[in-house]
């Protein structure tokens, strides 16, 4: 009995004497998101927080929680582990919030300073002071004239910062800021874009037709800027034709349309056609007359990949036929 009780006293004092070493002092994160503008504190906005991970001479994150500010615009974090942390915010009609390494992901270069990567020690209290700002907003319908005919059309688009360098499409580093989807009535709106800066939006209408570009685009602070426009497509050039591997259509794949303007970024892509009907059939519409450059990347029934390049002439009033196969 007096050997148990040892151990009983024992095993108190080395828990009560060892514990607190191993135990981590509790750290946190918090902070209130306000108006820039006003002072005022904004509710209902959606906070992350990341904490940064290195790996080699990489760094990754891995997302803690998401959380919405009180109604006096507050937020409060546990921070599990000693280290850098960044936080991301948003609500709607406004700027979002992104720390400047996040924006690495989508440009080579910064595009905002706004925030960054933070240090939170053990034990430490972090407070931060989130502004956000009203943005503007874009929308707008756009349609297509052909064949005398003018109807709505569904598109998708990618809008960028300045000018973007579009050959980056072909080498597959696309630096676009956001991306937008249209209805089926082809109407698109897209708010929390920050303004004082030109936007470019690049247009996909899919179906063959051309890319369609607007540039010089320009938001004011909460308010809409609508750049509805009708393209007139007029020429009655194109290219079509039907791919053959193996003796069947390909399983899928996609073939890129560039302009025959060649420079230290490669072809300038105006069309990409996907192939999904499992057809093998293909078909450029409204092509300006002129030297073309098409590269084709699909795969066969069995997964394979197939892939070819071209340079062509397409002709006024002219559709060119292609057909494109292994043999």
């Amino acid at each position: 009995m007096k050997k148990t009780i040892c151990v009983i006293l024992f095993l108190l004092a080395f828990t009560s004497f060892f514990c607190p070493l191993f135990s981590r002092i509790e750290s946190r994160i918090k902070g209130e998101v306000v108006d820039k503008d006003t002072g005022k504190p904004i509710m209902g906005a959606s906070v992350t927080l990341f904490f940064r991970i290195r790996l080699n001479d990489n760094f990754n994150r891995e997302e803690i929680k998401t959380i919405e500010t009180d109604a006096r615009g507050g937020f409060s974090f546990d921070a599990p582990w000693s280290g850098f942390y960044f936080i991301k915010c948003h609500k709607k009609a406004y700027v979002p919030f992104l720390p400047q390494h996040y924006y690495k992901y989508v440009k080579d270069e910064l595009i905002s300073k706004k925030a960054g990567v933070f240090r939170v020690g053990e034990g430490e209290i972090k407070h931060l002071r989130i502004e956000l700002e009203k943005g503007g907003i874009l929308k707008g319908v756009f349609k297509i004239k052909e064949a005398g005919k003018t109807a709505p059309h569904k598109f998708s688009a990618f809008i960028y910062k300045e000018s973007p360098c579009d050959e980056s499409f072909v080498s597959g580093n696309d630096y676009s800021i956001a991306s937008v989807y249209s209805d089926d009535k082809g109407y698109f709106e897209l708010g929390n874009l920050e303004t004082g800066d030109d936007y470019y939006l690049r247009i996909i209408l899919g179906d063959g037709y051309p890319y369609q570009r607007i540039r010089n685009i320009r938001v004011s602070k909460g308010n809409i800027t609508d750049i509805s426009t009708t393209f007139d497509f007029t020429s009655t050039a194109g290219l079509k034709g039907n791919i053959v591997i193996k003796g069947n259509p390909p399983n899928t794949g996609w073939l890129d349309l560039a302009s025959d303007f060649k420079d230290q970024f490669g072809y300038t892509v105006i069309s990409r056609y996907i192939l999904e009907d499992n057809t093998g059939n293909y078909c450029f519409k409204s092509l300006p007359p002129g030297k073309y450059y098409l590269q084709v990347s699909c795969f066969d029934q069995e997964g394979e990949l197939f892939s070819r390049e071209f340079e062509l002439q397409v002709l006024e009033g002219i559709i060119k036929q292609l057909d494109i196969s292994d043999k």
